[in-house]
């Protein structure tokens, strides 16, 4: 996810991002503690100001539409990688966790239309908002409309090298689910932002794992493959990034 978010006043709303975060990062989204409980209850507040000032509090309500579609649009994943752990000689288990997931995604679409709809447009979006509609478009497999999403937050002059760079690793998927062609521009974009700033080694790892998915789809070379698994291997070495750092979502399946 981008770094950079809609300007939003010190509360109650900004305090919950942490549990909501820690949640995610864990895998735990339902029950009292979890984050889809720590979503509603942004939303609530986020209404009830909304509701008293609408002019002044038109960027706070986007805003935690677009978080907690974006929740969601997690929660969602993370149930089809639990119904997956599970085999048909265990339909009952299976089938709640895709219940889960539908009703999830049903959601993310919602809260993301409410978004776009009190923004008006893409243009009037902030990239981290445009970011995580493009993943709710893309969990519902509309692909173009995600693309154009990510299209309009990259022609932002104000992003970090960070935030570009996901962006771009979100623009890498896309295409390849577009075109079923190997992404090749998208991946020379992002090459040039990392040899022109100094990054997060987190998200270097994170696009050469995305890298390494596609061009395995792509049946690309295996000694392409390998130089793409080796560098990640090697700057998780240079910075003591363990598995177990990377978020589930970003080891998950493209």
């Amino acid at each position: 996810m981008p770094e950079d978010t809609a300007n939003m006043q010190d509360g109650p709303a900004v305090m919950n991002d942490r549990f909501i975060t820690d949640a995610t990062k864990d895998g735990d989204f339902w029950g009292d503690n979890g984050a889809l409980t720590w979503e509603w209850t942004r939303l609530r507040e986020a209404e009830t100001e909304y509701e008293g000032n609408r002019r002044d509090k038109t960027g706070e309500m986007i805003e935690a539409l677009s978080k907690a579609s974006k929740t969601y649009c997690l929660a969602a994943l993370y149930a089809a990688d639990q119904s997956s752990l599970y085999r048909f000689d265990k339909l009952k288990k299976k089938g709640r966790w895709m219940v889960r997931r539908c009703w999830c995604l049903i959601v993310a679409r919602w809260l993301s239309r409410k978004a776009l709809g009190l923004a008006g447009a893409n243009e009037n979006m902030s990239a981290n908002q445009l970011s995580n509609r493009a993943d709710v478009l893309y969990s519902w497999r509309r692909y173009d409309p995600a693309g154009d999403c990510l299209e309009v937050a990259l022609l932002r002059n104000n992003l970090s090298p960070d935030s570009r760079v996901e962006l771009l690793t979100q623009m890498a998927k896309i295409t390849w689910r577009q075109t079923r062609k190997i992404p090749e521009q998208v991946f020379i974009d992002v090459e040039r932002v990392i040899l022109d700033h100094k990054m997060s080694p987190r998200i270097i790892v994170r696009f050469l794992q995305m890298k390494e998915k596609i061009l395995v789809e792509a049946d690309a070379s295996e000694d392409l493959i390998g130089r793409t698994i080796i560098r990640a291997a090697q700057i998780s070495a240079r910075h003591n990034i363990s598995k177990g750092e990377l978020e589930w979502h970003h080891r998950a399946r493209i």
